[in-house]
């Protein structure tokens, strides 16, 4: 990165100005700009905009000595009191702006000079060395300047028209502060210095609390440094790490500001030295000393009025007029794209390059760092530790370590305190000044992952013996101390994944792991068995869900455990996520029921019943039916025998949809009225809406239509009255085949509606779930390929969307994209999805829509190979579930048909005879079971010119009572039928 030279211009005096005469302050300053643009402009730099209250610029420059003449000409041409500064480094360019400590020193410098003088950084003079001609640069010393890094060689430009007589440079080299300087620069943090500031304004006593290494000294000094022209009489700091008792602290201030002392009461001393002087004191690191910190300060503030004091602290001092301020971890980048620009990777690169100057900043570094910064929870000193560890390991080295143990993070310089040479050394600390009640719970409460609620930590410690008024007052401890920190937005306390990691192993050795995480996970038990409550009961069903996918890693973690360790807390666990995954569309259900199901036949009763039906019920919606069905089974069986009717009616119903899924409808039948005769006379009725609605599909893929609609409407007319929210957008789409009378298209559009925006309040909106398909279908049926598009590319849009779920709709969007003659865009994702196919089932789906996007583009040999292969599938059963997943595999057949007839069609076949046996077969399969394939129909119909021909009416008979290999013989005329 080449270095650029920036000029910085201010006004001195401008606000005094402006009150005494705004009216000549307005032409004044008119002129000025004028002055400014034109000698920028004439010297080859570049006005950048308008910086501060308005009288202040800056410009770039690639030239030092351009920027020295520049300076110069402007210095002589405005009549104002103009204070400029010029200093030479990297920058980061961005929108037209520019970023980084380079601007950050060139700023403080201005600061320090006086109105009509140039000043310049030693990097600057270096840099314009033997350039200048009618100019000269004279030293005026070494000085600090209140970015605290290390003093600064100052020169000041001397030349004709310039002035050269100015009093001392206002830096920190006066004797009023012993603010220690910096090696390393200030990174980033302006708005939290700004927000310091404000609150300083605000309050007498300004306390920084945080978590060890989270920057609270840094940026209490720059504060400090920042107000030092306020506080004439001096600006203090005071390290406590090193003194041990609560007396002592007097003595620390005293030696900070040079107050001499007698024997006698220290405190009463220092504050009679101070009690007349307008000073600011930095109390840091006052947690071990909390008492002696908070009585020295509130005696300080009751005697000397004009005295201040910014305090840092692990929690508060809680005196009276205290203002106190958590200090937030550094910002990390929303975007990848701006991750340079973060302030915790920014910060990274610095201290890297410091011990690593051959360190290049590309793409995959850049990846790196931000993975590093992540995993360190963007705690400063954290990256500053394993910043310095780029001096022996490379970035992405350093990256994976760190995703095993945080323990590399040590080796801070000496020159620091103890306990801020690791990471661990500061974790240490922190723990020892715990009480050991609080040391307990901060180990008990390390099993929680993603953050935990009161109630949760309150249960978890009462179970270890902690009695309920103690487990209160641990938490408030830890909090207090920065071990725990609050999101006021959700109310969810949360630990920093290092302390996490400390106090789990403190748990482990006390061997106290594994009972803790037994009472985790029945914890989360209880937890998902009340969300299901909520769930049936339509009491507050976005709350509910939206806890679920709080306690996603909770829930995970305790899944985890189970697994390992106690199969009977894993049935339980997996047996009430069911209603709460299914309905937020959980991604992980189909991962973590298949690890279970092993291990389903050592339950027993209740949770048996609900873990069977679970299990079952998913994984055969996902092919497995050869082990859904035993499972269903047993589930019917268990709940039987326990005499839940709520239960039994569920698990009915839900073996039975999965025997629907295999077109074995003959079987559902009968579960189905069996689920409709339970009476459901609790609180739970959304369990007699479900068992009407799903219902419902069983009795009209049978034929029972009046039937199905009257359950249908039922279901529909429960939901309404319930105020539910989960269940009721899976009636939407079934409303068009069968109850039409009941609810129209824009009816059930309008309905839809309401239930998208309110999944996606509840964070379901990422579902496979009704909503969306629903919502899909009814604009297919339309033919509202356009808006359909939309809806589509919107959800795929949407953060983590499930894997199954984009691939769905990406074929369903490459399928719009062909209807909108858009052929070479459906083909290229057709292509691309059968490669990412990660199933048999998918891959099946791809090569379908291949083939038909193939036959659009013209490619008939390639389409015809597709479709081929794509009908061989299905006679084979390498799709195992038949059509598209719910679909019965007639109907997809009877469509491949359509399609191969569209490219005899696109052929040239004039034989219409066979043409029309062709299409007359695939009528016959298409419509056996009335299943809805509008949408695939007119993609053939696309194919065809938007128009099918007629097809054999024999044909299409032979095709209802044939076998499908039979079917697809005669159609394509390798038998007689």
């Amino acid at each position: 990165m080449a270095d650029l030279t920036f000029l910085f211009t201010d006004v001195v005096g401008s606000t005094q100005l402006w009150e005494n005469d705004a009216p000549a302050m307005e032409a004044e300053l008119a002129a000025h700009d004028a002055a400014i643009a034109a000698a920028v402009g004439a010297h080859n730099g570049t006005l950048l905009k308008t910086k501060g209250e308005g009288d202040s610029t800056v410009s770039v420059f690639t030239d030092a000595a351009d920027a020295l003449a520049a300076a110069a000409d402007a210095q002589r041409s405005v009549a104002m009191p103009v204070r400029m500064a010029v200093h030479t480094g990297p920058a980061i360019a961005r929108d037209g702006d520019y970023f980084g400590p380079t601007l950050n020193r060139a700023a403080r410098l201005r600061s320090i000079a006086h109105g009509g003088q140039v000043v310049c950084s030693e990097a600057t003079a270096y840099a314009a060395a033997g350039s200048l001609t009618d100019l000269s640069l004279v030293g005026v010393g070494l000085h600090r300047l209140k970015d605290l890094t290390a003093p600064e060689h100052v020169y000041q430009l001397a030349g004709d028209g310039l002035a050269g007589d100015f009093p001392p440079l206002r830096s920190l080299n006066r004797a009023t502060t012993n603010l220690p300087s910096q090696n390393s620069s200030f990174v980033g943090r302006l708005d939290e210095l700004a927000h310091v500031g404000a609150l300083l304004g605000q309050s007498r006593l300004v306390t920084l609390i945080g978590t060890g290494g989270s920057g609270k000294t840094r940026l209490a000094m720059e504060a400090g440094a920042d107000r030092l022209d306020d506080f004439p009489d001096g600006v203090w700091f005071c390290e406590l790490a090193p003194i041990s008792a609560d007396a002592a602290v007097a003595n620390a201030v005293a030696a900070a500001a040079n107050v001499a002392l007698v024997p006698g009461d220290t405190t009463a001393q220092v504050v009679a030295a101070l009690s007349d002087k307008t000073t600011l004191i930095v109390l840091d690191n006052c947690e071990h000393v909390i008492e002696g910190a908070a009585a020295f300060a509130a005696a300080l503030l009751a005697s000397a009025p004009n005295a201040r004091i910014i305090a840092t602290s692990r929690e508060r001092l809680r005196i009276a007029g205290e203002s106190a301020w958590s200090v937030p971890p550094l910002a990390l980048p929303d975007d990848d794209a701006l991750a340079t620009t973060s302030e915790a990777v920014q910060l990274f690169f610095e201290r890297a390059v410091a011990v690593s100057p051959t360190l290049i900043a590309d793409a995959t570094t850049i990846d790196a760092v931000v993975d590093i910064c992540r995993r360190v929870e963007a705690v400063p000193l954290a990256i500053e530790l394993a910043a310095a560890r780029v001096r022996v390991l490379k970035v992405g080295d350093l990256r994976d370590r760190l995703e095993s143990h945080w323990d590399i993070l040590s080796g801070g310089g000496r020159d620091v305190l103890p306990h801020q040479r690791s990471l661990r050394a500061t974790i240490d600390w922190s723990h020892s000044l715990l009480s050991p009640l609080a040391q307990e719970a901060l180990h008990r409460l390390a099993v929680f992952r993603g953050g935990f609620e009161l109630s949760s930590a309150e249960r978890m410690l009462v179970a270890s013996g902690i009695s309920e008024y103690d487990a209160l007052d641990a938490v408030q401890d830890l909090l207090d101390k920065s071990l725990l920190g609050l999101d006021e937005h959700d109310g969810r306390y949360r630990m920093l994944e290092t302390v996490r990691e400390y106090a789990l192993e403190q748990l482990t050795a006390e061997r106290l792991l594994m009972a803790t995480q037994r009472e985790h996970a029945l914890h989360f038990v209880d937890v998902l068995r009340d969300v299901e409550d909520r769930l049936l009961q339509s009491k507050d069903q976005r709350n509910a869900l939206l806890l679920v996918r709080q306690e996603h890693d909770n829930i995970v973690a305790a899944m985890t455990w189970a697994m390992e360790h106690d199969h009977e807390i894993a049935g339980r666990l997996i047996g009430f996520s069911f209603a709460p995954w299914y309905g937020a569309g959980q991604p992980e259900m189909t991962t973590w029921y298949r690890r279970l199901a092993p291990f389903i036949s050592e339950l027993h009763g209740e949770t048996l019943a609900r873990a069977g039906m679970a299990v079952g019920t998913i994984l055969g919606y996902f092919g497995d039916k050869d082990i859904a069905y035993p499972l269903l089974e047993r589930s019917v069986t268990e709940a039987r025998a326990t005499e839940d009717r709520e239960l039994l009616a569920l698990a009915l119903t839900l073996s039975a949809s999965v025997h629907r899924v295999y077109e074995e409808v003959a079987t559902a039948l009968p579960l189905t009225r069996e689920a409709m005769g339970i009476p459901i006379t609790s609180e739970r009725q959304l369990v007699r809406a479900l068992v009407c609605i799903w219902g419902s599909w069983v009795l009209h893929d049978t034929g029972h239509t009046e039937d199905a609609r009257a359950a249908l409407v039922e279901g529909h007319r429960l939901c309404v009255e319930l105020d539910d929210h989960m269940l009721i957008a899976s009636i939407f789409d079934s409303v068009g085949y069968y109850a039409p009378d009941y609810m129209s298209e824009e009816e059930a559009l309008a309905a839809l509606a309401k239930e998208r925006e309110w999944a996606e309040g509840a964070g379901a909106l990422n579902s496979t779930g009704p909503s969306v398909i629903a919502s899909l279908r009814s604009l297919m049926r339309q033919q509202k390929w356009s808006d359909a598009l939309v809806e589509i590319e919107a959800v795929l849009a949407l953060p983590n969307v499930h894997w199954r779920q984009a691939f769905f709709l990406s074929l369903q969007r490459a399928a719009l994209l062909q209807l909108l003659n858009r052929p070479e865009e459906a083909l290229a994702l057709d292509e691309q999805l059968y490669v990412e196919a990660r199933t048999e089932v998918d891959r099946h789906h791809a090569l379908c829509d291949r083939g038909i996007a193939k036959l659009d583009v013209g490619d008939l040999d390639g389409a015809e190979r597709d479709l081929h292969e794509a009908m061989q599938y299905l006679l084979d059963g390498r799709n195992p579930v038949g059509g598209w997943g719910v679909a019965p595999t007639p109907p997809l057949v009877g469509w491949l048909l359509l399609a191969m007839a569209a490219l005899r069609f696109a052929r040239g076949d004039d034989d219409t005879a066979t043409l029309a046996r062709i299409v007359g077969v695939g009528y016959g399969l298409t419509g056996m079971y009335n299943f809805d394939i509008s949408f695939e129909m007119a993609r053939v119909a696309h194919a065809f010119g938007d128009h099918i021909p007629e097809g054999d009416a024999t044909a299409a008979t032979f095709a209802t009572t044939a076998s499908l290999a039979d079917a697809v013989a005669y159609a394509l005329g390798t038998t007689d039928g």
